[in-house]
């Protein structure tokens, strides 16, 4: 990978298989009992429009979108973020960052980039900033 400049945009990342079924077995995963994720009464009386995708499973879409920009060897040095609208089975969300600041050293890029997850009608998700360490090739 060439070395990240600023305002350089991420190649996004498009998630399309959100369903039930992966709520529920990240819900296993994590031994999360919170009813928003699978009780349907529940979710209807907070007006909700479905089971709610893990929060953690939105930042792994981002992540996965710096990795597969970056590389495996990439390096979180800090991840902050803000949840702003839920994510539920058949949504199509799209991760997407721009590199706000880089820097560079002999042997590794440190850059600051803007990242968010959007929804298929361009309401976010999820925001935040992260500074990643990408080692020289």
């Amino acid at each position: 990978m060439r070395r990240p400049v600023a305002g350089e945009e991420i190649p996004p990342y498009v998630m399309s298989e959100i369903t039930t079924d992966r709520v529920r077995a990240l819900m296993e995963l994590m031994r999360d009992t919170n009813p928003v994720h699978d009780d349907p009464e529940l979710i209807a009386r907070r007006g909700l429009r479905g089971p709610v995708n893990q929060g953690p499973a939105n930042l792994a879409y981002m992540l996965d979108m710096l990795f597969a920009w970056a590389g495996p060897e990439l390096e979180i040095e800090r991840f902050d973020f803000r949840f702003h609208e839920i994510v539920v089975p058949g949504d199509t969300v799209t991760a997407r960052g721009t590199v706000r600041s880089a820097a560079e050293n002999d042997d590794l890029t440190r850059a600051e980039c803007d990242v968010r997850l959007e929804h298929a009608d361009g309401s976010i998700a999820v925001s935040g900033t992260a500074v990643v360490r990408i080692p020289a090739r």
